[in-house]
């Protein structure tokens, strides 16, 4: 190019491209390596903000507060290099997207901090602008290294906040820690609430409670991690909610008033929980509960729980995992215990739930008031004393019409005085005994059958060496073998390789199944039946 001259320049793609700008043209327009269109440098480099030209220093002592909400009113793209800022009050978010840029040497949301001196939420959604989308990446937001103790003058202090004017919409937060808050992050809303919202690898670390949300739909929690601090999941009046490879670990109520619940989900509905861990908890005192749910209906699915301790004194009770008004929880590969010798833990389970305390009721599962626990394949053990009075009941109870049912290869604990279903799911032969029918030659009965809880599927197969017939409300085979009684009667349907169906019989209540009428047969006869067994063990 004539009177132009060139240099290498960072483009949009992030590699390096050869830019030309004209000597001669007013306002230095540069043009990218195959592009056809010149831009200003200032247009170019107003796409990314970095606070550091807005006069962010990091160096822990000058505030920066200004400078990064001037970065930020920018829109579009923030930087925030390697260092530690100090901020005096909350720094506002609108539609921006907010990154660290840490060391290569260490881990990224370690290398930028965020150092909040007072009694206030570090970031904030705009509360004057309905439905703003920002996210939030590489952060370490530190307010101290303990957990705070006084809410009325740390109770402010939020990691994360969404006012309670407009609610944000298509959040992302990834890669951040938030240490010493009172909440990491929070959300209280009167009515409808975030939604789309996506917190992943979040950590809240020495904070009171972790994550604190009211109202919205729709929010994913995806490998977050609460390390200490009182609580871990606080999550009311919403709809579709996931927590997803999460894990709550240290927890201690030690000293907290009645019904204080290490992690509380109420009013959810479609609450889903897969993948949960939780390690190392002391759940102290008159009503607490590590997992309560309460109006709420979902899911908790390949959980594990490690070193955990509840306890309470003398005309107390306490729980590990809790039901209650109307909730509908299901566990699928629940692990309350799993084994303690080794670590990392893995099966045969062993009873690694502790107990402390000066007596009183100590449950491992407890559903009351209407609510229903439902478990497959899960591992729900007793609590053990490991220091005080064994506790007058060290597993679960169902009480006000709440209903435990434990379902397919479950592993449950003794009972000191609950109230609850086993529905087990069983497979096995038997070998029925004929009666009524006419023969020839040699006839063999075999039978298998499927037990869920009380209903019961059974098949039997008739093969004989010479003939087989049979006469309707004569001939029948018992099925007493399978060691179940039918509580009503019931049909059966009998076929054979030549005929689709020979016709109907039934069962009755005296365990016999009755079959149709046929003829002398040389073929194979398979009956096939259902029955309701008489009683819930």
């Amino acid at each position: 190019m004539s009177g132009s001259n060139s240099l290498p320049f960072l483009s949009d793609n992030g590699t390096v491209d050869l830019l030309y700008y004209n000597n001669n043209a007013t306002g230095a327009s540069v043009v990218a390596t195959g592009s056809t269109t010149a831009r200003t440098l200032g247009d170019r480099f107003a796409e990314v903000a970095n606070v550091k030209d807005f006069g962010a220093v990091g160096d822990g002592v000058t505030d920066d507060t200004a400078a990064i909400q001037a970065a930020i009113n920018v829109g579009g793209t923030v930087v925030i290099p390697s260092g530690t800022y100090k901020i005096t009050s909350s720094v506002t978010l609108g539609n921006v997207l907010v990154y660290g840029i840490g060391s290569p040497s260490g881990p990224v949301n370690a290398e930028v901090i965020i150092y909040a001196t007072g009694n206030f939420p570090a970031f904030q959604s705009v509360s004057t602008t309905p439905h703003v989308s920002f996210e939030l990446e590489n952060l370490y937001i530190k307010y101290g290294d303990t957990v705070p103790t006084n809410q009325s003058t740390d109770g402010n202090k939020i990691g994360i906040y969404f006012p309670d004017v407009y609610y944000p919409q298509l959040v992302k937060i990834t890669n951040v820690t938030v240490k010493g808050a009172w909440y990491a992050f929070y959300e209280n809303a009167t009515s409808n609430g975030s939604y789309q919202c996506i917190f992943e690898r979040v950590l809240a670390l020495n904070c009171r409670t972790g994550f604190y949300k009211i109202g919205g739909t729709t929010t994913k929690f995806d490998t977050c991690y609460v390390l200490g601090g009182i609580q871990g999941f606080y999550i009311k009046n919403a709809l579709a909610m996931t927590l997803l490879n999460c894990a709550v670990d240290q927890l201690n109520t030690t000293g907290l008033s009645s019904y204080s619940f290490g992690n509380y989900f109420s009013n959810v509905s479609g609450l889903s929980i897969i993948g949960f861990d939780f390690e190392s908890n002391v759940i102290v005192g008159s009503g607490h509960a590590f997992l309560y749910f309460t109006q709420t209906n979902g899911t908790v699915q390949s959980i594990s729980g490690y070193n955990n301790t509840i306890g309470c004194s003398t005309g107390q009770e306490v729980y590990f995992i809790q039901s209650d008004s109307s909730s509908s929880i299901t566990f699928i590969n629940a692990d309350a215990s799993i084994n303690s010798t080794n670590f990392p833990p893995v099966p045969p389970n062993t009873s690694n739930l502790n107990f402390t305390g000066n007596g009183g009721s100590g449950y491992t599962v407890a559903a009351i008031n209407n609510s229903k626990i439902t478990a497959f394949n899960s591992n729900f053990p007793n609590s053990v004393a490991v220091s005080g009075s064994t506790p007058t009941a060290v597993y679960g109870v169902a009480g006000n019409s709440g209903t435990v049912v434990y379902c397919s290869n479950s592993t449950v604990g003794t009972s000191a005085n609950a109230v609850y279903q086993y529905a087990s799911t069983q497979t096995g032969t038997f070998t029925p005994a004929l009666g009524g029918f006419t023969t020839t030659g040699t006839v063999t009965a075999t039978g298998n059958y499927v037990r869920t809880g009380n209903q019961v599927t059974f098949w039997i197969n008739l093969a004989t060496t010479g003939t087989i017939a049979s006469t309707a409300g004569t001939s029948y085979l018992t099925l007493s073998n399978i060691g179940i009684a039918p509580i009503q009667p019931t049909t059966v349907t009998v076929s054979d390789n030549s005929v689709a169906n020979t016709g109907v019989g039934y069962v009755n209540t005296a365990g016999l199944a009755y079959t149709p009428t046929w003829t002398a047969s040389v073929y194979t006869k398979t009956i096939f039946g259902s029955f309701i067994e008489n009683t819930v063990s």
